[in-house]
């Protein structure tokens, strides 16, 4: 005959299969769920880089700046790419030679002689911050759209329908195109990245030349606000 098991010995070895089978069934399952439909609403509810409430005493004053006229430098000219590696292997002789992808690197140098009324019209080189105290990236632009040989869209013609708009917007942006693929801008929003450029300048004793320093004195000039400050960045309040 065999021995009778214990009751509890059954039960507890009955458990333990139930839970096994469960962890090996249901991590698989829950798994795969959390990848491919969880996940989403996971970072839905809970966001990674979560900002924080609305403030209750929020910012509702606008910026208000003086109306005033200045021009800008038609000297400043932009280089993109291959020809921005050139510049600087030349510039610094070979002792600083740049490797690697040239492709979405853009600088801009400052010649004198590259004032170019067929680049620049007058009007295109004033600034006004009370109109709009985002300068557009006039430069650059006139630049690109100088340097293009293609069909250019019809500034005076009205869009019909949707797809007219699409395809005048592609013809535009085309021509702002640099030959490498990227797009170029300035990247002047924000009103807090020059201090921390003059402070690395300052750290590695690095000479910051007499018209790039003229360039920043005026760029803080345009942008102070009529109470004497700047806001975080270049439409923001002070």
């Amino acid at each position: 005959k065999r021995p009778k098991r214990d009751m509890t010995l059954i039960i507890f070895e009955s458990s333990c299969g139930v839970i096994v089978g469960i962890i090996v069934g249901v991590i698989p399952l829950f798994t795969y769920l959390w990848r491919n439909y969880f996940i989403f609403y996971y970072y839905l509810w809970s966001p990674v880089s979560y900002p924080g409430d609305s403030k209750k005493n929020p910012l509702t004053r606008l910026g208000s700046w003086p109306d005033r006229e200045s021009a800008q430098d038609p000297s400043w000219k932009l280089l993109t790419a291959e020809d921005s590696h050139l510049y600087t292997n030349e510039k610094w002789g070979g002792k600083f030679s740049l490797t690697g992808e040239p492709s979405g690197r853009q600088i801009w140098v400052y010649e004198p002689s590259f004032s170019d009324a067929e680049v620049h019209t007058k009007e295109s080189l004033i600034f006004n911050p009370s109109k709009n105290p985002n300068a557009s990236d006039n430069l650059m632009r006139n630049q690109m759209i100088s340097k293009w040989k293609g069909k250019r869209p019809n500034l005076n013609e009205k869009p019909k329908s949707s797809l007219d708009a699409a395809r005048k917007g592609v013809e535009y942006f085309q021509m702002l195109q640099s030959d490498d693929g990227h797009w170029s801008g300035d990247y002047g929003g924000p009103m807090f990245l020059m201090p921390g450029l003059i402070i690395a300048m300052y750290v590695t004793k690095s000479e910051i030349e007499n018209e790039k320093k003229e360039a920043m004195k005026l760029y803080i000039k345009n942008h102070q606000q009529n109470d004497g400050g700047w806001g975080t960045h270049i439409e923001c309040a002070s």
